[in-house]
């Protein structure tokens, strides 16, 4: 049975089920009279998580990355578990990334190498419930789309601009402006732009 009452009063109960909670009450006697004593029973549930993802969560790199974990019991100790191994507790911050108090994951500036599956782990001491997450981070190589001719010629003492135009998710302009040009600035300039996913470059020769 999974009842057992101890010599000492002590009733136990063991592998309770669902039809076993309610009131048990306890019940002393003797000559100089009597005393009883009430305890309730009450099921114990291991905590649920709120939120569900359908599909993989997809954010451009550089933009910030929250990720809700919220569950609907009290006293529930929420971690999460980054791709790379890292266990981060609630409330807790490490670099770009914190777990916020109400079991939100927030990862600043997402890279590249955040993606991956993020898993949420919320226990009790009834058991314990998983949420997970894959993150895809959409990245960009840089491309000059307009970079200075592949010969620039100039005058002494007549200033010189080399303009370049780059993009990846963002339009990039940069300009080298050598103001007062002579012999010694004649040469090839290189224009980059580079980023996590690639570089991309176009030269010039000043002469």
């Amino acid at each position: 049975r999974h009842h057992k009452l101890n010599s000492d009063g002590t009733l136990v109960i063991s592998n309770p089920a669902l039809s076993e909670a309610g009131t048990y009450r306890c019940l002393g006697r003797n000559a100089a009279g009597m005393v009883e004593r009430t305890v309730t029973l009450m099921p114990g549930h291991k905590p649920e998580i709120n939120n569900r993802y359908n599909s993989p969560v997809s954010i451009m790199n550089g933009q910030s990355l929250h990720l809700h974990c919220l569950s609907n019991t009290d006293s529930v100790h929420l971690a999460w578990t980054l791709p790379s191994g890292m266990v981060l507790n609630r409330p807790q911050r490490a670099g770009r990334y914190a777990v916020l108090p109400n079991g939100t994951l927030s990862i600043q500036q997402a890279a590249v190498h955040d993606r991956g599956s993020y898993t949420c782990r919320a226990s009790n001491e009834y058991g314990s419930s998983l949420l997970t997450v894959p993150v895809i981070i959409i990245a960009y190589p840089p491309r000059v789309t307009s970079g200075p001719v592949p010969a620039t010629y100039a005058k002494r003492g007549v200033a010189v601009q080399l303009n370049c135009l780059a993009i990846d998710r963002t339009r990039l302009i940069g300009s080298l402006i050598i103001q007062n040009p002579t012999i010694r600035d004649a040469g090839l300039y290189r224009c980059t732009a580079r980023n996590v996913v690639g570089v991309d470059s176009k030269i010039t020769k000043l002469s």
